[in-house]
């Protein structure tokens, strides 16, 4: 997002931008509500009569601590991790749901054990035998800080998510939203194929 925000700068010199996280939930309420004009959200959510442009498509990895069994596997599939220990974000997160979605079908994850969000998931995981699913571009972030935790591709299926910039139909600013999406693209898109 740094790098995305002097772009964004550079692009809009005027405008005034204002971060907020929110689950999605709420997010698509603060949309509703006219108290934001834009938003990032993760997909599949029903976006309604809203103009949805997809700016990025990622795949999900396991994370794991140094002391998990599978800290020393270059790869795993969704079979391999049937029935296993796998903390979660707590409910209203879109990243709970699409884990839940890809991989729980036939079991569910550990329910003593959940998190608000993922730094605190990640500290969770990193000095127990547990794992998570994590998006690709927090990947990125976490392998240069964080030297206890190993992250382990999908060797069959990967399991996707899509990143969409999403805005009220007719908007004013709609051609305004489309450059903003194209920049999202463009930085995301260096992100996510950044050699390590």
């Amino acid at each position: 997002m740094p790098r995305t925000l002097s772009q964004i700068s550079k692009k809009f010199p005027q405008a005034k931008v204002h971060l907020k996280e929110l689950p999605s939930a709420q997010l698509m309420d603060a949309l509703d509500n006219n108290h934001i004009d834009v938003g990032l959200l993760a997909l599949p959510w029903n976006t309604g009569d809203y103009e949805c442009k997809v700016i990025a498509e990622e795949d999900m990895v396991i994370a794991c601590g140094q002391n998990h069994p599978w800290a020393q596997k270059n790869s795993l599939t969704l079979k391999s991790i049937k029935g296993s220990k796998l903390i979660m974000l707590e409910d209203s997160h879109c990243l709970r749901d699409h884990s839940l979605s890809v991989c729980y079908k036939d079991h569910r994850p550990e329910e003593d054990l959940c998190a608000t969000s993922i730094a605190t998931l990640l500290q969770m995981i990193a000095w127990q035998p547990a794992a998570t699913l994590l998006p690709r571009m927090a990947v990125q972030t976490e392998k240069k800080s964080n030297k206890v935790l190993h992250f382990i591709d999908f060797n069959k299926y990967h399991p996707l998510r899509k990143i969409a910039l999403i805005w009220r139909k007719g908007a004013i600013r709609t051609d305004d939203w489309n450059l903003l999406s194209n920049i999202l693209e463009h930085a995301c898109d260096e992100v996510l194929h950044k050699e390590d």
